[in-house]
């Protein structure tokens, strides 16, 4: 979580996402994004989302987040206004100050991956990657430049 003591130094803040789950008003044969997404699921309906509430906390369900999920598919496939909603979900994201993960080491027994926000699965496999290097002292897969971006390390002064 974005909370823990070990990661108080850093500029860490939640970001609270809320996704809705509609009825398939039309086939989908894979995600469609823009901005927003609306993706095909197995059970028949769209997962639509994710809303990027900076500063909340609070994973409560809130009908305004599904209303704008809602709204924004409608607003870009042009699609039938009358959409009943089957379910929703909400939880916290971390994001950074700068909007970019965190990797690296943070004491002598301690890594960190994190601060994912809402394009995390894009980033885990690497910065874990990252950190299997920097424990087993593997050269690290990405450049000097990239990995400057990424680094704990940036926030320190």
């Amino acid at each position: 979580g974005w909370e823990l003591n070990e990661l108080t130094a850093l500029p860490l803040q939640p970001v609270r996402g809320q996704v809705t789950y509609i009825d398939a008003p039309l086939e989908l044969k894979c995600p469609v994004l823009f901005g927003s997404y609306a993706a095909p699921t197995t059970n028949g309906l769209w997962a639509l989302g994710a809303t990027f509430e900076q500063g909340l906390s609070d994973p409560i369900l809130q009908h305004s987040a599904s209303e704008k999920n809602v709204k924004a598919v409608r607003d870009m496939l042009k699609i039938d206004p009358s959409i009943t909603i089957r379910h929703e979900w909400a939880n916290i994201r971390t994001a950074s100050r700068d909007r970019f993960p965190i990797v690296g080491k943070l004491d002598e027994n301690m890594y960190v991956s994190g601060a994912l926000g809402s394009h995390g699965i894009q980033f885990a496999l690497l910065l874990g990657e990252i950190i299997a290097c920097y424990m087993t002292n593997a050269p690290i897969p990405i450049g000097k430049d990239a990995l400057r971006v990424l680094s704990v390390e940036r926030f320190k002064n």
